[in-house]
């Protein structure tokens, strides 16, 4: 059975979308532009991808519980940046920098360790940093967009997480990518 896309498209919700920013409408019209363009074994693949099987419902996908799911995520590897200090120690393996800070229960002021402390207690010698307080380990986003970035999916919500692509043929070149990997599992 094809894949209706324009019932997809119709019982679409969609997340960290604003309808009256323009590059949110762009991002979504260039979507489903997409989505048209494929072929029938390639829309097969996106549903699968998403929802984790390849045909719509019987009923459609007005019947599809949950909804099929579109959640615009930003072109970065890494959890938002927390960090009140605008504190950016550089980035590596995709976004990710392991930074950690010192944290107080008595006081509201704090020393922090530093990348190097880190890396020289890691390697079996003391830190610089006089404070013995406690540390805890923190996430920090980079600065630097990360234009590898694929569309990921989260099957058991039917949620397809799509970054903000820049082009129509960026977010198709990465949408096939992401959707011929065969990556994820089969229970069959």
């Amino acid at each position: 059975d094809p894949v209706d896309v324009d019932d997809l498209k119709i019982h679409t919700n969609y997340e960290n979308f604003n309808r009256l920013n323009p590059a949110d409408r762009t991002l979504i019209t260039r979507f489903w532009a997409v989505a048209a363009s494929l072929d029938e074994k390639d829309k097969a693949r996106l549903l699968k991808f998403a929802t984790s099987c390849e045909r719509a419902p019987p009923l459609g996908f007005a019947a599809l519980s949950p909804p099929f799911t579109i959640r615009k995520v930003d072109n970065y590897s890494s959890p938002p940046d927390n960090d009140d200090n605008n504190n950016n120690a550089g980035f590596f393996a995709g976004g990710f920098v392991s930074h950690f800070l010192a944290s107080s229960s008595s006081s509201s002021s704090s020393s922090t360790r530093t990348h190097d402390d880190a890396t020289q207690e890691a390697a079996g010698q003391p830190s610089t940093t006089t404070s013995q307080r406690p540390t805890k380990k923190k996430l920090l986003r980079s600065k630097h967009p990360n234009k590898d970035r694929l569309p990921s999916a989260s099957t058991c919500f039917n949620l397809l997480k799509l970054p903000a692509y820049t082009t129509e043929a960026v977010l198709k070149e990465k949408l096939l990518t992401a959707i011929r990997a065969n990556a994820g599992f089969d229970l069959s």
